[in-house]
This record gives structure tokens, sequence and C-alpha cells, in this order.
């Protein structure tokens, strides 16, 4: 259950527009920045980008096609906690 609510909060907030940046989200801002970085000797962007080619080579993906609309559900669900507090705590 704590997972699960972890990992939507987790979606919600990549997918989530910044005003400080844009209206971009926290995701196309890594995106960017891995793009930005591709042609660099950082062994962070370089393990990511190998990853990505090996993993995707089959698929036909075209770098240098138009990108895909932004999906977003911006509807969290945030379940009961089934831990009862007295008044007493409450108040605390």
């Amino acid at each position: 259950m704590v997972n699960d609510s972890l990992h939507q909060l987790t979606e919600e907030w990549n997918f989530h527009g910044l005003t400080t940046a844009s209206n971009t989200t926290p995701r196309q801002l890594w995106i960017e920045g891995m793009l930005s970085n591709s042609n660099t000797d950082l062994v962070a962007v370089t393990e990511v980008l190998e990853d990505v080619q090996s993993g995707f080579s089959d698929y036909g993906i075209d770098d240098d096609g138009p990108s895909p609309a932004l999906q977003t559900c911006n509807e969290v669900s945030v379940p009961q906690c089934p831990i009862l507090l007295s008044d007493e705590q409450n108040t605390d």
C-alpha cells in the first residue's frame, strides 16, 4: 500500500509542470539534460544512453522524430490511515 502510494506520487511529481522552469516537467528537464550532454564523456550520461540504446534498438525509435504529447493524470488518491489517534494525541 505504501509502495503503491509512493510510486503514484513519483509519477505525478515527474510529470507536473514547474512554474520556475517555463512549465516543463522534472522528467522533461532530465531528458533535456541527458540529451544536451549526450556527446560528453560523463560516465552517468554515457551509461544511461548505452542502456537506452541497447534496450530499445529493436523498437524502431526515431530520435529525430516528433516528441509525443505529454500525458498526465493529475489525480492522486491517498488511502486513509488505519491508525486511530486519541483526542489527546490529535492535540499534541
